[in-house]
């Protein structure tokens, strides 16, 4: 027969005497879960779609984000257990699909990390070191990464202000974006017809394109991974998990209207569509460089929080997953999230009858 856990049943792997600090407030919550969904390259993804962009992200913010968020802000409510989405899949199927869950999970975050930090050195390249070398690239990604995995081993007190400052830059950013694109279209013409009727006369354009921004929606479960250390997650959690997803989705179509807006369609470049955007939007001038310069390093910050946010997320389910004996306790993930203190000794699940 499959197994099922129960917080009551005193076979429930976990520590009785450890009880986890409250560290995040009802703000920090709604911060880390904007930072979760919300992602700056993911503006230059979707521009790539060309004008049926915004008729695309409203088909999937409708079909596919807000019926999400609704079963995710659920489930956040009605089981708000450490592990989020280990938690919820092993309560209902097992440990061993827990398991199974959790390292698809984690293994998603591990190779998706290196191409944000590639584009992240892409951005530094176009912007502040025009001679930076594939291999000078290559490195910083990987510096990036170790960074990355450093700040998983402070405390999470300490680790959520990066989420924290990272969610107020990525609005800024955005809106720089927005707004400098659509000012640039209104002075020197638009780059490409953005109308809604135009995207509908040849909806099926971007009809590739779906998984992409379908891509950018994704997240919102992120932050019930550490609801033991949330203030009343049963009611922080699906607020900002429905907060985050109509703010995301309102910053989404107004990115993009201004990349398109400013950058013609065939000339977008996923890798450094934000730099480019940044100095065609304000490089004229001496001043508008400098703004361009420090709007893109604001830019490269919100791609590191999105990576912390993210790896938080992804280890925390790891570590609990390791705590049930479903992971080696000396896996990264599992270490890094309990902050290289030690876990349940591994052994292997027992086999279901």
């Amino acid at each position: 027969m499959r197994r099922s856990y129960d917080n009551n049943d005193e076979s429930f792997p976990m520590n009785p005497t450890t009880v986890p600090t409250k560290t995040l407030s009802g703000v920090d919550v709604t911060l880390y879960a904007v930072s979760a969904i919300f992602l700056v390259d993911q503006i230059a993804l979707s521009a790539a779609v060309g004008e049926s962009a915004i008729f695309w992200w409203l088909v999937v913010i409708l079909c596919f984000m807000l019926p999400n968020t609704l079963v995710t802000a659920e489930l956040g409510t009605r089981y708000p257990e450490q592990g989020g989405i280990y938690a919820w899949v092993r309560n209902a199927f097992g440990a061993r699909w827990g398991a199974r869950i959790t390292w698809l999970y984690w293994i998603n975050i591990a190779l998706w990390m290196p191409a944000i930090f590639l584009m992240f050195a892409g951005i530094v390249g176009a912007l502040y070191l025009p001679g930076l070398t594939l291999w000078g690239q290559i490195m910083l990604g990987v510096a990036l990464c170790w960074l990355t995995a450093a700040i998983n081993c402070l405390p999470l007190a300490a680790s959520k202000w990066i989420p924290n400052l990272g969610t107020p830059l990525k609005f800024a950013v955005v809106l720089a974006l927005g707004a400098g694109g659509l000012w640039h279209g209104l002075e020197h013409g638009f780059a490409n017809d953005i109308r809604l009727l135009s995207a509908l006369e040849d909806p099926l354009a971007g009809l590739g394109y779906i998984p992409v921004i379908v891509y950018g929606c994704l997240g919102i479960e992120l932050v019930s991974a550490e609801s033991e250390r949330i203030h009343r997650a049963s009611r922080n959690v699906p607020r900002a998990m429905l907060m985050a997803a109509l703010v995301t989705a309102l910053f989404y179509l107004f990115g993009t209207l201004g990349v398109l807006a400013a950058v013609p369609s065939e000339e977008i470049d996923m890798v450094t569509i934000i730099a480019v955007s940044l100095q065609r939007l304000f490089g004229e001038a001496t001043s508008g460089q400098w703004l361009a310069m420090v709007v893109g390093g604001a830019a490269l910050f919100t791609f590191f929080s999105t990576m912390v946010t993210w790896t938080l997320g992804g280890n925390r389910s790891m570590a609990e997953a390791a705590q049930a004996g479903e992971m080696p306790a000396c896996w990264p993930g599992s270490i890094a999230c309990t902050g290289l203190r030690s876990v349940r000794r591994w052994r292997p699940a027992p086999s279901p009858r």
